[in-house]
């Protein structure tokens, strides 16, 4: 064996391998679970990078991520970051919706699910959106805006308007 074998086995032996890999969950402690590519199928507990947390594209489950899986008897690996397309961050896109738009590949992965058993409540000050196990949609706001290029129908077994 010639001696710049040896050496280049040693550095490949010393540098852990970056996979490929699907973001699964992230849990309450903040762990994340990540399943490998399509040749590793092993769930892994990460934790992840910080390197810039207003340029970061958001971790969202189902999103694609480069990560290390553990090493030397170690049992967390280390996310690096979502794998997606460059968007250079503007005034226009600075809001998370446009950053997780740009983080995935396919548009199935474009869809995110929020579910409740009870009660699901999104609030951003005064407006709040409530929708509820028995079905009931809630809608509050200082000012509620209804647009559509179509029909704009409002349909229910009665309809009261003021």
């Amino acid at each position: 064996m010639f001696k710049g074998t040896v050496i280049n086995e040693r550095i490949q032996a010393a540098v852990p391998s970056v996979v490929r890999g699907r973001l699964l969950e992230i849990d309450p402690d903040g762990t994340l679970i990540v399943i490998g590519d399509a040749a590793d199928r092993k769930q892994y507990y990460c934790d992840y990078l910080w390197v810039d947390r207003a340029a970061s594209a958001p971790l969202i489950p189902g999103c694609q991520v480069l990560f290390v899986p553990p090493q030397d008897g170690s049992d967390r690996g280390c996310v690096l970051g979502v794998v997606g397309r460059y968007v250079r961050v503007t005034e226009e896109n600075h809001s998370t919706q446009e950053r997780v738009r740009s983080s995935s590949e396919t548009p199935r992965e474009r869809v995110i699910e929020i579910a409740a058993d009870e009660k699901l409540t999104l609030q951003c000050g005064e407006s709040s959106i409530v929708l509820s196990g028995d079905g009931s949609v809630i809608i509050r706001g200082t000012r509620i805006v209804s647009r559509s290029k179509g029909i704009n129908r409002i349909k229910g077994a009665a309809v009261q308007i003021n």
